[in-house]
Parts: C-alpha cells; sequence; structure tokens
C-alpha cells in the first residue's frame, strides 16, 4: 500500500498544532481559574481586614461595658451601645455577603457569626439587668465576651485557611502551567528530532543517492539501479528513475546498434567511393592525358606556325641569295661588291631567323617538360626577401623603387625554393620592364587563414582587360621580343605547389600578382 509523505508530514503537523491548540487552551482555563483564586484572595484579605476591624470593635465594646459596669456612666454605655449596634451590623453584612456557603469552611464561619451576633444580645441582657451582682454582671460579661472573640478568632483564621487554600491552588495552577510547558518544550524538541531524523533518513539520503547515481547515468554508466523499499513518494522516485535507466540502456543498445550497422554502411559506402575514386583517377588521368595531347597539338600547331614563318623567309632569302650569286658570275666588279653586300645581309637575317627558331624550341621544350617540385618545409620569408636582393641593383639601374613588406612569425609551406625563386624573379622582371620610366614595385607577404600569399604589385603601363584572360596562354605575350612562355610556366609552377595565381590590372595604374600557397599542417 502506498504510504504519501506529504500526509505523514501533514498528519504530524497536524497533531502537533492540535497539542499545541489543546496545552494553550488548558493554560488559559488555568489561568482563568488563577485570576479567579486570586480574585478570592483578595476578597479573603478584605474579610480578614473586616474580621480584624470586627475582633478590634469587640474589644473595644467588651472595655466599654467594663468601664460602664464600674463606673456608671452614661456616655461609656451609649458609646457601647453604639459599638453594639455596628459590630451586630458588621455581623448581619458579613452574613448577607456570604449567604450563599460554598463549602464546610463558609458554613462554620457563618454559624460563628450567628453566635457572635447571639453572643451580642446576651450581652445586652447581661448589662442591662439591674440590682443584679456587679461582680456575677463582670463575670458573665467576660464569659460572653470570650466566647465571642474566640468566636471571631476562629472566623478570623477560617479566612487565613480560605486565603492559604487559594494562594495553593494558585501555585499548583502556576506550577501545572510550567510542568505543561515544559512537557511541551520537550515534545516539541522531540518530534523535531524525530522530524529531522525522519526526514535525514527518507529524504535527504535518498536523494542524494539518487544524486549520486544520476552523476554515473550522466557519465554514461546505464547498469547502476537505485534500490528502495520505501511506499512513499521517494519509492515511486525510485521506480521512475529506474524505468528511466533501463530506457536509456535500451535507447543506447539500439544506438549502439544503429552506429555499427551506420559503420558498415560507411564502410561499404567508402569502398564504393574508394572505386569510384579510383575510376575517376583513371578518366582524370586519361583525360589530362588527352589534355595533353589537345594542348601539345595546339603547341605543335602554334610551333607550326611561328617555325613556318621565319622558315619562309629562310626559303626566300637562300633563293634570293641564290639568284644573287648567279648574277654576280656575269656582272661587273662594282656590281659584284653590291651583291655581295646584299648576300651578307640576307646571311644575317637567316641566322637572326634561325636563333629566333632555336630560342623559341627552346623554350617550347622547357615548358613541355617541366619537371615536378621538389617539395620541403621552408619558411617563404627569407625566399622574398632573397629574391628583392637579387633584384635591388638591376630594379635601381631602371629607376624602381623595390619596397618589401614580410609577415611576422610566417608559417611553414612546402615548396621547392628554387622554383619559387624562378617564379618571383620572373614576375618581378615583368615588372620592371612594364616600368620603363621608372616606379614602384612593392613585395608582401600575408597570411589569410590556410593560405600564404606573395603579393608582387607595381605602378607600370598595366595590362588590356580583353588580355587578362589571356596572360597564361603558351604563345601569348604583348612583348616585342617576347615568345609568351614565362607566365604560363609561371601559372604550371604555382599550381604544382597546390597553390593558386592571380592577376588584377588596370592599363596606366599597374598590375598586381597574388600567389597563394597552402600553409603545411603543424607536425
Amino acid at each position: 500500500m502506498r504510504t504519501s509523505l506529504d500526509r505523514i508530514i501533514s498528519a504530524s503537523f497536524g497533531a502537533y498544532f492540535l497539542g499545541v491548540l489543546v496545552i494553550g487552551a488548558t493554560s488559559v482555563w488555568l489561568t482563568e481559574v488563577m485570576l479567579k483564586d486570586t480574585v478570592a484572595v483578595a476578597q479573603e484579605s478584605r474579610s480578614v481586614d473586616f474580621i480584624n476591624k470586627l475582633q478590634v470593635k469587640t474589644v473595644s465594646l467588651m472595655r466599654a461595658l467594663h468601664e460602664r459596669l464600674e463606673r456608671h456612666d452614661a456616655p461609656t454605655a451609649g458609646q457601647a451601645l453604639k459599638l453594639a449596634d455596628e459590630i451586630e451590623g458588621d455581623v448581619d453584612d458579613y452574613l448577607k455577603r456570604h449567604a450563599v456557603a460554598a463549602d464546610a469552611g463558609m458554613l462554620e464561619a457563618q454559624a460563628l457569626m450567628r453566635r457572635v451576633r447571639d453572643g451580642l444580645h446576651s450581652l445586652r441582657k447581661v448589662s442591662d439587668q439591674a440590682g443584679a451582682d456587679e461582680e456575677e454582671r463582670l463575670s458573665l460579661l467576660d464569659q460572653h465576651a470570650s466566647v465571642i472573640e474566640s468566636h471571631v478568632r476562629r472566623v478570623n483564621q477560617l479566612h487565613f485557611e480560605f486565603i492559604a487554600r487559594d494562594v495553593e491552588r494558585v501555585r499548583r495552577g502556576t506550577q501545572l502551567i510550567r510542568t505543561l510547558y515544559v512537557m511541551f518544550g520537550l515534545l516539541g524538541l522531540a518530534v523535531a528530532y524525530t522530524g529531522y531524523r525522519m526526514h535525514s533518513r527518507h529524504v535527504v539520503r535518498p536523494v542524494k543517492e539518487l544524486q549520486l547515481t544520476a552523476a554515473r547515468v550522466a557519465a554514461g554508466d546505464f547498469g547502476v539501479r537505485v534500490h528502495s523499499r520505501s511506499q512513499t513518494e521517494i519509492g515511486e522516485l525510485y521506480r521512475a528513475f529506474n524505468r528511466m535507466v533501463e530506457q536509456l540502456q535500451e535507447n543506447d543498445r539500439q544506438r549502439a546498434g544503429f552506429h555499427q550497422l551506420l559503420e558498415q554502411k560507411v564502410d561499404e559506402r567508402t569502398r564504393e567511393l574508394e572505386q569510384t575514386h579510383r575510376s575517376l583517377q583513371a578518366a582524370q588521368g586519361e583525360l589530362m592525358r588527352m589534355e595533353k595531347m589537345a594542348m601539345l597539338g595546339q603547341i605543335a600547331t602554334s610551333v607550326n606556325h611561328e617555325v613556318r614563318t621565319p622558315l619562309n623567309a629562310l626559303y626566300m632569302n637562300v633563293q634570293l641569295i641564290r639568284r644573287a650569286l648567279e648574277r654576280s658570275s656575269a656582272g661587273v666588279a662594282t656590281e659584284r661588291r653590291t651583291q655581295q653586300r646584299d648576300v651578307l645581309d640576307r646571311i644575317a637575317m637567316v641566322d637572326r631567323e634561325v636563333t629566333r627558331i632555336s630560342d623559341m624550341l627552346e623554350e617550347f621544350v622547357h615548358y613541355a617538360r617541366l619537371p615536378p617540385p621538389q617539395l620541403e618545409a621552408l619558411d617563404p620569408n627569407p625566399l622574398v626577401g632573397h629574391v628583392a636582393e637579387m633584384l635591388r641593383e638591376r630594379a635601381a639601374q631602371a629607376r624602381v623603387r623595390l619596397g618589401v613588406t614580410l609577415a611576422e612569425a610566417a608559417p611553414t609551406v612546402r615548396a621547392d625554393a628554387n622554383k619559387l625563386i624562378q617564379v618571383l624573379v620572373n614576375l618581378c622582371t615583368n615588372a620592371i620592364q612594364a616600368m620603363p620610366d621608372g616606379g614602384t614595385l612593392d613585395l608582401t607577404t600575408t597570411v589569410e587563414g590556410d593560405w600564404f600569399k606573395i603579393t608582387v604589385a607595381d605602378t607600370g603601363t598595366g595590362i588590356a582587360q580583353e588580355s587578362l584572360d589571356k596572360i597564361f596562354q603558351p604563345f601569348f605575350t604583348t612583348k616585342e621580343h617576347g615568345l609568351g612562355f614565362g607566365l604560363a610556366i609561371v601559372q604550371r609552377i604555382v599550381e604544382h605547389h597546390g597553390g593558386q595565381i592571380a592577376c588584377q590590372s588596370e592599363p596606366g595604374a599597374g598590375t598586381v600578382f597574388t600567389i597563394r600557397l597552402p600553409v603545411a599542417p603543424a607536425a
């Protein structure tokens, strides 16, 4: 059967509150009783005072009666009669105030006061007897006075007993209230201690145990459980927690199974992707081979065009030389000298064309057989500084101011130092040649994320917009004596390093080449 902690606590506090009400009501009732007893003490004190005054009046009456009998004095007799009337009136008032007898003591006091009143009547009779013996009358008066005095003294004693009784009742009430409060205090301490122990045992300790178990579950230990035979809300919480952990454990098993299945799917997909990658690599290799074949065909066409022009010139000049020699054999001496000079000029032209064809073929072979770079980890800043020092004298002769700005704490890149120098020298040489009237050449290195950037900026003549997308093609050049392989070789070297090269130019404002090389991963 389920037990509710809330009901237990509510019942405990209800019982305790009921006890507080009972003890409070009892204390109020005892206080009322004590108040009544206190009032009774005050009344008895007034009664004692009244009895004392009555006793004094009785003594005065006896003295007055004695003086009347001894002296036969009229004023003394009047005074005695007045005192007797006052005493009798006081006795009647007493009897009226205490007409309702509450206990045996008060009944006794009423009877005694009636006897006092009877004794007063007897005193009057004895005092009013004429012709009697004086000594006998005095003896009777003393007897009656003694009786009256003894009755008054007894009444006074009774009232003192009443006061003592009321005081004792007040004392007992006070002691009872004190005892009740002490017992209530001890009961409160016992209830508080018991409540604390029960709260610690049935609430705090289980909650701490649940907290530690929850921490283990949060750390990934789904095999832990909490055990409790309590039928209260704590027990229900434990059982709900165990159900939650079981559900988490089941979810974890399902997740592990799903993860294993996912890994299998990923492995299968990885194998498929690897196979596809190999197929793509093969296709890419074939595509690159075909692209190279197409490029070599384009290059061969360009070479054929470039070589055919000087060959035609050579053929024509050779024919002209042949004809000139034929005419020289039949001509005069003057004409022979003129023909010889013409032949020498033709031969010089043939020499220049042959030299141009040789240079062109050498550039073509260098471009077609460009070896792959030998990559190694290096700091690119010293290479940039080295190129600047190499070209500083040449730049000064061309009236070009050379500026170098290197990045602080440059990262390591994987590069071929010689080929990277070749790229920078080619770009800087082109920049110097683009500034025939002098200018500014700036070499700058920066770091942008995972890229190391080298910028070559000049203030030269610039490149026309329609030529920007052709500058990296072989045989394209804007120079009068260029062959068009320089920037093509530069682009291939940068791409072999896994980098990128871009050009921005504005005619009349200058050109900016930007090289981006990947930063080497940390060891």
